[in-house]
C-alpha cells in the first residue's frame, strides 16, 4: 500500500520515512519511523479476516499531489505540470528540481531508477516545506509581517515554526481576523474587550470558514452573519452588532485573502524560477545554485501548477487573486510576449492517486545509485 503524510520527514527510500519536528498544535514525537509505527499498530489492531499489508511507498501531501498532477495531466511541448501546491489547513509545495541545483547536504546519498535509465543530473521532487523557519527574513525584509502577525506567532504552539503559513493558510487566518478584529473594536471604536461576545475573545473563536464565506460587502446581510455567530446575547450591555462594524470585518477578511494570495503567487513564481522554468533577467537570478537559463524564443509554455486545499479554494477570492497575481508578475517581468505563463489547476485527489502511483511504481524493475 502506499501512504500519504500530511508532515514532514526524512526519506533515504520510497518506503522509509521518519518524521520532522511537527506544528499545528500536533504532538506525535519527532524521529518517529512511520513505515514501522503503521504496520505496527495495524497489525496490533487488525481483525482476523483483515490481510496483512506492506507499505511500499510514502510520500507527503504535497509529494502526492505533484505526483498525481503528472500522472493525470496531459502534458506536450506546450504544456508543463510543473508544481503540486497544498493550501488547506497548512501551506506547502513540491517542484521537480535538477540535483546539480541543489546544496550538497540536501543531496540524497542515493536514488532509486528503473533499468536502463541514467542518473545523470536526474530531477529530484523537493518537498520544500516553504512555511517553515527560514521564510521569516524575507517577509520581514519586505514589510510583510505586521503587529498581528506578530501576536499570532507569539501566542502560537511554536512561535518562529512557520512564518509563511500563519499568513496564507487556513489554519491560521481565522485567528488572525479575529485579533485584527478586537484591535479595531478596542481602539478606533472604545469598545472595551470584557463586555464583547465571550467566544469572540476566544482563541480561534473566529474561524477561516466563516471568515472565509464572510461576503459579499452587503452591510445588511453581514450583520445578520455577525449576529447568528457572535449572539448579542452572551455579551454585557450596552454591546451591539453594527453594520459599520459588519464592513470593516469584512475588509479585514478581503486584506488579509489579498496579501496571502500575493505571498503564494510570489513564492510559486520564486519555485518555478529555481527550477529553470521562468528564465528570469540575469539580475534577477539566485546566485546561490548557479543556475540561470537562458531566455529562448518560440511557443508560450504554460506552467501548470497543481493546486489543492479548502484554504484556496474557499477564502473569499483566494484562488482568483492569485492568478492575478501570477499573471501580473509574468507580465511585469517579461511585458506582452512572455515566454510562459504560471496557470493554477486543481488536482483535489493527488493524496490518493498519488499514493498509489508511487505505490505501483515501486514495485518495477530498478536499482540503487549511490550519489
Amino acid at each position: 500500500m502506499g501512504v500519504t503524510f500530511s508532515f514532514p520527514m526524512v526519506q533515504t527510500t520510497l518506503s522509509d520515512a521518519t518524521l520532522m519536528a511537527m506544528g499545528k498544535g500536533f504532538a506525535i514525537t519527532s524521529r518517529l519511523h512511520l513505515g514501522t509505527h503503521l504496520i505496527n499498530g495495524y497489525e496490533k489492531s487488525k481483525t482476523p479476516d483483515l490481510p496483512p499489508i506492506k507499505v511500499a511507498a510514502i510520500l507527503n501531501d504535497a509529494v502526492a499531489t505533484l505526483v498525481s498532477f503528472i500522472y493525470q495531466s496531459k502534458e506536450d511541448s506546450t504544456n508543463k505540470a510543473a508544481m503540486g501546491l497544498i493550501c488547506g489547513t497548512g501551506s506547502n509545495a513540491t517542484i521537480p528540481l535538477k540535483r546539480s541545483t541543489l546544496h550538497k547536504d540536501k543531496q540524497p546519498e542515493k536514488v532509486k531508477v528503473l533499468n536502463g535509465d541514467s542518473s545523470d543530473d536526474m530531477k529530484i521532487a523537493v518537498n520544500t516545506e516553504w512555511s517553515i523557519n527560514g521564510t521569516a527574513p524575507p517577509l520581514r525584509k519586505f514589510g510583510l509581517v505586521n503587529q498581528w502577525d506578530r501576536r499570532l506567532d507569539a501566542e502560537g504552539e511554536a512561535p518562529g515554526f512557520q512564518p509563511l503559513e500563519y499568513m496564507t493558510s487556513g489554519r491560521y487566518l481565522g485567528e488572525l481576523g479575529r485579533l485584527m478584529l478586537l484591535d479595531y473594536l478596542e481602539h478606533h471604536l472604545d469598545i472595551p474587550t470584557d463586555i464583547l461576545p465571550q467566544k469572540l475573545t476566544t482563541r480561534f473563536g473566529l474561524t477561516t470558514t466563516f471568515l472565509s464565506h464572510f461576503r459579499p460587502p452587503d452591510a445588511a446581510a453581514l450583520l445578520k452573519k455577525l449576529q447568528a455567530e457572535f449572539p448579542e446575547s452572551t455579551a454585557k450591555d450596552p454591546f451591539r452588532w453594527t453594520e459599520e462594524i459588519a464592513l470593516a470585518l469584512y475588509k479585514i477578511s478581503k486584506a488579509i485573502e489579498v496579501r496571502a494570495a500575493g505571498i503564494i503567487a510570489a513564492a510559486i513564481v520564486g519555485l518555478l524560477a529555481c527550477a529553470g522554468d521562468i528564465p528570469f533577467r540575469e539580475s534577477l537570478q539566485d546566485k546561490t545554485n548557479g543556475h540561470a537559463p537562458e531566455l529562448k524564443k518560440g511557443p508560450q509554455v504554460n506552467l501548470i501548477v497543481g493546486y489543492t486545499g479548502g484554504c484556496i479554494v474557499h477564502f473569499q477570492d483566494y484562488l482568483a487573486d492569485c492568478q492575478k497575481f501570477l499573471d501580473s508578475i509574468i507580465r511585469t517581468e517579461f511585458g506582452d510576449d512572455a515566454p510562459v505563463r504560471v496557470s493554477l489547476s486543481p488536482c483535489h485527489d493527488g493524496g490518493i492517486t498519488g499514493a498509489g502511483v508511487l505505490c505501483g511504481a515501486s514495485q518495477a524493475k530498478s536499482k540503487d545509485i549511490q550519489v
